[in-house]
């Protein structure tokens, strides 16, 4: 496989000598990247971002937090499983008092309610398959929410190299070796559709070839750990969020890691001349569920106008926002 590196240095996310070319690039925006350029100069160039709030990402962001500090009270702090679950659940009360109010009925689970539910029924569905000491140690140090940033063998307009920067949740020692571990939240129970999409995902052979490189050792396998939570009534006079668990594990071949990191960089390239041009193309085959999607069917001398109608225009935002 192609050698890449790793390293711990944070500097500018954005080349100096040439506009709108990022240095530091993350699992999602590439994806984004691949999926629309034109969402991508709206959302990572321009920085434009819906003027409400993005309640799938702060629920996301809580359970994350929550799944965290239960494995490092175990691991680091020596509690007992139970010991560690009774303050994870009181961390979830405290955190998610200011969850927002869902405004879609798919997002009616994700409530403070929701989330300590989501994470007392996930811990109790594994409770006699996970064992803390499956995930990894580094040094003195569990392998939990560890950052990490690939140095591509692709050189940008400032002469260095371009970075692939990201966070994965664990690496755990699982029955396929060392794994890749990263935790999901969808709004619905996980099915083999949602699940599928994970075969061919960009972002498991980047946390992949992230965590290979950061444990020195030849990791090939990442787990998605799915978490579904909807709300249902179970015979109850109100609906109640339950939660559904599912795990996906892909297995990469090292000439399948190649081929994802040779795309990474054709991506990349790709994006230079877009920034060079000053115009980034519209994939219509992605429009559908698009946020920008009533923009793009304005006039182009128009769209800027119902931008700053319908958007919030925020500072350039990092390319590595956490969580994924």
């Amino acid at each position: 496989m192609t050698t890449i590196e790793l390293t711990e240095t944070s500097e500018s996310y954005w080349c100096q000598t040439a506009a709108n070319i990022p240095r530091v690039y993350s699992a999602s925006s590439l994806s984004l990247l691949s999926e629309c350029p034109r969402k991508f100069q709206y959302q990572y160039i321009d920085g434009w971002t819906s003027s409400g709030e993005n309640l799938d990402f702060i629920f996301g962001t809580k359970l994350h937090r929550c799944l965290e500090w239960y494995w490092r009270r175990i691991l680091q702090w020596g509690y007992s499983l139970d010991e560690a679950l009774l303050e994870t659940v009181h961390v979830a009360m405290t955190i998610g008092l200011d969850m927002p109010e869902p405004k879609r009925p798919n997002q009616e689970g994700k409530t403070r309610k929701g989330l300590v539910n989501a994470l007392i029924w996930y811990l109790d569905y594994w409770k006699n398959t996970d064992d803390p000491l499956d995930i990894v140690m580094l040094g003195e140090n569990p392998a939990i929410e560890m950052h990490f940033e690939i140095i591509l063998p692709l050189i940008n307009p400032d002469g260095e190299h371009y970075k692939v920067q990201g966070y994965v949740d664990q690496v755990r020692n699982w029955s396929y070796g060392l794994t890749a571990w990263d935790y999901k939240s969808t709004n619905k129970e996980p099915n083999d559709y949602y699940l599928n999409q994970f075969d061919l995902s960009l972002q498991c052979a980047i946390y992949t070839m992230g965590m290979r490189v950061l444990t020195n050792e030849p990791i090939t396998t990442f787990m998605a750990d799915v978490i579904g939570v909807e709300t249902r009534v179970n015979n109850l006079p109100e609906k109640i969020p339950v939660a559904f668990m599912a795990r996906k594990p892909v297995m990469l071949t090292e000439e399948e890691l190649d081929e994802h990191l040779l795309d990474i960089q054709v991506m990349i390239k790709s994006q230079e001349r877009y920034a060079e041009q000053g115009y980034w193309p519209k994939n219509t085959k992605a429009c559908l569920f698009c946020d920008f999607r009533d923009i793009c069917k304005k006039s182009p001398p128009l769209r800027e106008a119902f931008l700053k109608t319908e958007f919030v225009r925020e500072r350039r935002v990092s390319l590595n926002r956490r969580k994924e």
